[in-house]
């Protein structure tokens, strides 16, 4: 994956925002952003001062964060294609935006236009 990042004063507004936990993850507008940014974002705990002694202890977080996306996202897809009939695909489980609050947020993708796509999705929802 390439990583694409992204700050400006409305970012930082969005991201450090007290109810950042309920407004992120109330899901994309449109179908388009379930494919380049997924239906929620990604949120990061900030790192405290001592993961900046330590960055494997804020690496470790990040690691552990991502996993339980990914598993969230899978049961997510489970509960939902058992309600279609017709047979669904899953996409990859990877988050594609991860908000950082005191930084800004970081857009995954293959490529780095995949990932510029990304974020030029998110920050247009910002």
């Amino acid at each position: 994956m390439v990583l694409h990042f992204r700050t400006t004063p409305a970012i930082r507004a969005f991201v450090d925002g007290q109810g950042l936990a309920d407004y992120a993850r109330r899901g994309v507008i449109t179908p388009d952003h379930i494919i380049r940014t997924k239906n929620r974002p990604l949120l990061l705990e900030p790192p405290e001062a001592a993961d900046l002694a330590d960055p494997g202890r804020f690496a470790a977080a990040c690691r552990k964060a991502v996993g339980a996306y990914r598993d969230e996202y899978h049961r997510y897809f489970e509960e939902q294609s058992a309600r279609s009939p017709a047979p669904k695909h899953e996409l990859d489980r990877t988050p594609r935006i991860v908000l950082l609050p005191g930084a800004g947020f970081f857009a995954a993708g293959a490529s780095e236009k995949g990932a510029k796509i990304a974020a030029d999705l998110f920050e247009h929802t910002i």
